[in-house]
This record gives C-alpha cells, structure tokens and sequence, in this order.
C-alpha cells in the first residue's frame, strides 16, 4: 500500500471516529449504535464465560477506575516525542539553518507543560467534606433543575450547588467539570484554572513539533530541488515529481519525522477543537459536566415535546442581568465568569470562612 494512501486513511478514520464520537446521540447513528449492541451480544455468547469476564474487568479498569497507567503513558510520550524531536527534527534544521534558534520553543513550552501538569495533579480540585461543606454550599445557589438540595448517597452529607461526586476518586468535587485520566484527578473549581494554563502550554508544544517537522521536510525538499526531480516509473520512463511520490521519498528519507508530522497535525486539530470547546464553556461560566447535562435533557425535552423549541424552561438569574439574553442560570457575563474561573473569589471565601472557624475545625486551603 502507498505510504499517501495510508496516510489519508489514517486520517478519515481518525475524522470518522470523532464525528461518530460528538454526534453519538444524532438519531442517524442509531443504526450504528444497534448493528454495535448485536456484534457485543453474539460476541459475549460465542465467547467463554471465564474470558468474557476478564474482558469486561479489563475494560472497566481501563476506562472506569482510578490509576495512574495513563499518567506514566502521557509522560512517556512527551518524553520519547521529544527526544525524537531532538535528534531527528531539530538536528536537521540546524544543518539548514544555524542562525535560527530551534530549541527555545519547544523546551520552554515542554518546561511550562510539566509545571502546569503538576499544578493540575497536586492541586485540590476543590475536594467536600463535612468540614469545609459550609463554605462550598454558600456559594452557589441551587437553580432547581441541573442542581436540587439533596444529599450525596456515597458521601453522606449535603450536595451543594454545581458539586458532583466522582465516582472513580469516590467524593464530592466543588464546580465539577470532568475527571482527566491524563492527570488523574477531578477537574474542579479550584484546578480548573491549571487545567486550562496545561491545554494551552499543551497545544503550543505539540503545534511547535508539528511546525518544525514540516520545516524540516519543506527545507530537505527545496535543498535538494525535488520539485524539479524526475522518477523513473513502472514502464521505464522519466516522469515529472508528484504529491504521490515525493512523500513517499521524503518517507524513505526521514521515516520518524514524517510520521511525526502526520500524527501531531491530528493531535493538534483534536487539541485545538478541545481547548476552543472548553474556552467557550469558560466564557459562559459552564462546565463540561453541566453541559454534558443540558445537552441530555435538551434532547429528552425536543423528544418529549417536539413543538417547544426553547429546551428547558428558563429559570430567574440571580444574579445580574447577562447583556445578550443568555438563559444559563450561572452566567455572570464575560468578566465576572472570567474571574471566576482565573481569580482568586472562591479561594477567598474558603479563606475567610476558615478564619470564623474555631481552631479545632480548621481545613487545608491551597
């Protein structure tokens, strides 16, 4: 198979697999989704029972427990990407060019990543319990139909408002947005800001190596004049350079480095995606897990009543008036969901609560 071929595929199923992911509740895939439930049922009754099973502990401590084999993974990604970048990418751009500096980037970049990836990882998201539970619950109000005044089953105390419990770390998160096995730990009110600083520092390395590679292959190309190369074909004859072969060259020349440029122009498109969504989010004063929610109850609400357009009824704000008429009960407007997310409010009241706390009833704030 042509090396172009495989990379075009590579790269739809790739598109594929994500267009099946974000629109998996579109009511055009629910045939993919039946054809997949029957090819699970005839393989579960083909399959040995003992077999069976293991298969389905396996799965579930991949994708549904808490352990630290994805963080070792992503580290040693990061650290072999690197160090292919170095010696494969960045040594042949200095044979190009020797005044430029190749490195700074990428090493400030990948020095930033593993500050705020430790940021997110040893920071508290924002963990409740029955001693700082006062402080959480005075700062949101309940809006009555994502949050209610309840209590939390496994942890049995009183569920604020935009708290969650996790169920692979077993307990309650202030603000919940999501829990990244990358990091293994909740995405809360009080790392969310690190989580955020860590995509971007992300997104600018993996974007640099990508950069550098096609620099790499786009200098090697123009050097050598490969443009006005010709092959020799099949039948013996002299034929002008296209797309087709000269990746297939540049292929055969540098192997890791045009593997390299395919995978992370994917990872950044995914990357890219993933931070916009996540601003926008932001930008609204929403969680990923809040929107998860709306979109599931939009979806019961247009199924259950097709003629009302408007989703879920809209609740009173009480806060200030949003400019635009957005209806999300939380939406402060863009500067204060801004300082939300990046000030330092809700710390602060953590902080001054504890100080009205008699010593023995003290709790750790970060």
């Amino acid at each position: 198979m042509e090396f172009l071929t495989a990379v075009i595929g590579y790269v739809l199923f790739c598109l594929a697999l994500l267009l099946l992911y974000r629109f998996r509740d579109s009511p055009l895939l629910r045939p993919i989704s039946r054809l997949c439930t029957v090819c699970t049922t005839l393989t579960g009754r083909l399959l040995p029972i003992y077999l069976r099973q293991l298969i389905e502990h396996g799965i579930t401590w991949l994708l549904f427990e808490r352990h630290c084999l994805y963080q070792v993974l992503y580290v040693v990604l990061v650290l072999v990407g690197h160090a292919v970048l170095i010696t494969d990418v960045i040594a042949q751009l200095y044979r190009f060019s020797v005044v430029e500096n190749h490195l700074f980037v990428g090493i400030a970049s990948l020095f930033c990543n593993g500050l705020c990836y430790a940021l997110v990882c040893l920071t508290d998201p924002g963990v409740i319990n029955s001693r700082n539970l006062p402080a959480y619950a005075q700062i949101y109000p309940y809006d009555g139909v994502f949050y209610k005044d309840k209590q939390c089953s496994r942890c049995m105390h009183q569920l604020p408002a935009r708290s969650k419990h996790c169920a692979r770390c077993d307990q309650c998160v202030f603000r919940f947005d999501h829990h990244c096995v990358w990091t293994n730990c909740c995405i809360g009110g009080l790392n969310h800001a690190h989580f955020l600083f860590f995509l971007v520092s992300l997104v600018v390395m993996v974007v640099n190596a990508a950069w550098l590679s096609f620099r790499v292959l786009h200098s090697y190309t123009v050097r050598e004049g490969l443009w006005y190369a010709q092959y020799v074909g099949i039948n013996d004859q002299l034929h002008p350079m296209d797309w087709s072969t000269l990746i297939q060259h540049l292929f055969m020349t540098f192997p890791r480095v045009v593997s390299m440029a395919v995978i992370l122009s994917s990872v950044s498109t995914v990357l890219l995606v993933y931070f916009v969504h996540h601003v926008r989010l932001v930008l609204r004063n929403q969680t990923a897990y809040e929107y998860d929610r709306s979109r599931a109850l939009t979806a019961v609400h247009h199924h259950m009543t097709s003629s009302l357009a408007s989703g879920y009824p809209r609740l009173q704000n009480p806060y200030k008036p949003v400019p635009g008429g957005s209806t999300w009960f939380y939406n402060r407007g863009l500067w204060a969901n801004l300082y939300e997310v990046f000030g330092n409010e809700t710390k602060n009241s953590l902080r001054d609560f504890r100080r009205r706390l008699p010593v023995q009833m003290e709790f750790k704030t970060r």
